[in-house]
């Protein structure tokens, strides 16, 4: 373990020389040390079968990089390496954090330990040095932007990695080829959606769910999954624009119609779906003018309460949460509802169908609902719950005026996943007071 941490200093001691003397870029000297880190970090698979040295050394690893953050000796020093960039990062913190969860879940199965850690290293490197150096087809995130070919280099190297490890730990080539598009695939869309050095922690550890689930499944549903991950991406490149969602935004709705429909079902996803279908022709370019309402966080906000009830199917504490997940939607067609009428009136472009175009997109989610699931055993009880959630989050969002105050960004986005969680908390009363069930 000693030798371990001396090598890891050493090279950052290297690194801070050789970047000084030859004049290197902030982002090439920080993959540079991106690249030694994750590199050792992967032999930790072979050198440690017990998580506790792990957790020690990135315990120091941490400490290192909160020191080299805040201690202005060691800033002047190694600042260069890891905050070169001008952009807010907390990537630093981000990797010894992963490496001891990750190791902890995965080993003995050393391979689901290698491949995150890999990934990790070697395809978000590819990512940020084929995007800087030869990015050209850029598109917008919620902290500026990110190119195709960045996300092309990430997907193409997660794959050859994903692909070559199962190949040396003995997997079918069929297998290991479907598996592995389909991980470059969703861990591409991951990280394009992820921001301030996030994706440091949600490669690693979304590699590593997603190798669990997919290892074990049949190799038809692996190529199913294939092809509707492949028909959501092309969804989100053609859909963005004229759902009026920004860039990284419209990646961010189909990863959530994914997730639903991946981890529920597809009367998990319909309710996502329908609302992103119908996104235009509710005028959703117009909803706050700002950038940032129309980015990354404002789906993620509006999305992490049904995302939230979808996890808790089928738990202990809760045998069904169908009824939540679909109050806490129509909770977020509430908010829509509002802040495109306020926003009309604001530019005095009212629309006197906005009102019939929602409510026919809330039969729409009611009728597909109802289709692919008894959702509950008191119907009209169960429609009334949907009504309140409704209601309840458009009242909430018309009192609170949140975009006529200039309230911050982040604010914004919590108070409106509070007001969707505090409708999804009428569907859950109906789960259990009406005996709905999936």
């Amino acid at each position: 373990m000693g030798a371990v941490a001396l090598f890891i200093g050493s090279a950052f001691v290297f690194l801070a020389w050789f970047a000084a003397r030859n004049r290197l870029k902030p982002e090439t000297s920080r993959k540079a040390a991106h690249i030694a880190v994750g590199l050792c970090a992967v032999s930790f698979g072979w050198l440690f079968d017990d998580t506790a040295p792990v957790a020690v050394l990135c315990a120091g690893g941490l400490a290192f990089a909160m020191a080299v953050r805040y201690v202005p000796a060691l800033h002047r020093t190694f600042g260069s390496i890891v905050h070169g960039v001008s952009r807010r990062s907390y990537g630093d913190a981000c990797i010894p954090i992963a490496v001891p969860i990750v190791h902890g879940s995965a080993m003995p199965e050393r391979e689901f330990y290698v491949i995150p850690i890999l990934v990790l290293t070697l395809a978000d490197a590819a990512a940020a040095l084929v995007g800087k150096r030869h990015g050209r087809w850029a598109y917008r995130t919620d902290e500026g932007t990110k190119t195709l070919e960045g996300s092309a280099a990430l997907a193409i190297v997660t794959a050859i990695v994903v692909f070559g490890c199962l190949q040396f730990w003995g997997y079918e080539w069929t297998r290991g080829a479907s598996i592995s598009v389909l991980v470059a695939i969703l861990v591409m869309l991951a990280e394009a959606v992820s921001w301030r050095g996030l994706d440091n922690l949600i490669l690693p550890l979304g590699t590593l769910a997603l190798l669990r689930i997919y290892t074990d499944m049949p190799e038809a549903m692996i190529r199913w999954r294939v092809v509707f991950a492949v028909c959501l991406l092309i969804l989100a490149v053609v859909w963005h624009r004229k759902a009026g969602l920004i860039g990284a935004a419209g990646i961010a709705s189909v990863f959530t119609v994914y997730a639903c429909w991946a981890i529920g079902g597809i009367a998990w996803s319909m309710p996502p779906l329908l609302i992103l279908l119908a996104l235009p022709f509710l005028g959703a370019r117009h909803i706050e003018a700002r950038s940032e309402d129309l980015g990354v966080g404002v789906v993620f906000s509006m999305a992490s309460v049904p995302l939230g009830w979808l996890f808790l199917h089928g738990s202990v504490l809760i045998e069904s949460t169908f009824l939540p997940f679909l109050a806490s939607w129509f909770g977020v067609l509430g908010l829509v509802w509002i802040i495109r009428r306020n926003r009309d009136r604001s530019l005095g472009q009212c629309d006197g169908m906005l009102t019939s175009k929602i409510l026919v997109v809330a039969i729409l989610i009611t009728a597909v609902s109802w289709e692919f699931t008894d959702f509950s055993s008191n119907p009209l009880g169960s429609i009334l719950i949907l009504v309140a959630s409704f209601c309840v989050a458009s009242l909430c969002e018309s009192l609170a005026g949140l975009g006529q105050r200039g309230t911050r960004g982040d604010v914004r986005w919590a108070l409106r996943a509070t007001m969707v969680l505090i409708t999804s908390c009428f569907g859950l009363l109906s789960s259990v007071t009406l005996g709905g069930e999936v």
